[in-house]
């Protein structure tokens, strides 16, 4: 009787757990990799930046994802990509790649920018559990972008204007600057009239003695 008691036990359990299990299996699952490349490989704020996503399927269903956003923890947009006319299923173990472009924004703290990904399946949205991480230059940092941002004695490293006897020759020759042109355009023009005239000078001179010997 007691051995009876056990198997009605075991089966009731199993009846109870195999319809949590089945749905189970039927729930989309997958991992995601992101890598972030960013303009000039620094990640600026207010400039455009592309998440790649490396999705793998790693459940027992196709997956079908019909967007892909991307907020900060402050819930604002990113950016975002819509394949809701462009479907294709991941089947099981499969894996796929989509790219998500966006502005970047202020970093959340510090130059780090905390964001998440929120993917569309079947019309219901999953976000991430935790945030993200990237490091984000902000604007306040910035003196300026480029070589010719800075004074004709100083040069840009790193965002920073720096004056030109900080570096050795050495240093200058490793961040493969540019030369400066030490002639503006309006001083190249005065040089180039002044040789015209020397040598419109010169043969003028050499055909009058010319004639003179005549």
């Amino acid at each position: 009787m007691v051995k009876i008691n056990k198997i009605i036990y075991l089966l009731f359990v199993i009846l109870l757990v195999l319809p949590f299990a089945y749905a189970q299996s039927q729930t989309p699952l997958w991992t995601a990799e992101v890598a972030v490349s960013c303009q000039s490989g620094v990640c600026l704020e207010g400039t455009q930046a592309t998440w790649q996503l490396r999705i793998t399927n790693v459940g027992q269903v196709p997956l079908t994802i019909q967007k892909i956003a991307l907020e900060d923890s402050e819930g604002f947009n990113i950016g975002m990509v819509d394949m809701s006319d462009q479907l294709t299923a991941l089947n099981p173990n499969q894996i796929g790649t989509v790219n998500v472009q966006g502005i970047l924004p202020p970093p959340t703290r510090g130059s780090t920018l905390y964001y998440k990904v929120n993917y569309v399946v079947d019309n219901n949205i999953f976000p991430e559990s935790s945030f993200r991480k990237l490091v984000v230059m902000p604007l306040s940092d910035v003196e300026c972008q480029s070589y010719n941002s800075c004074k004709d004695d100083e040069l840009c490293f790193n965002f920073k204007c720096f004056p030109r006897d900080d570096f050795n020759k050495s240093a200058l020759k490793e961040l493969n600057l540019p030369k400066k042109n030490p002639f503006t355009l309006s001083e190249w023009i005065e040089m180039v009239l002044l040789l015209a005239i020397l040598v419109f000078l010169v043969i003028m001179s050499v055909s009058i003695i010319g004639k003179k010997k005549k």
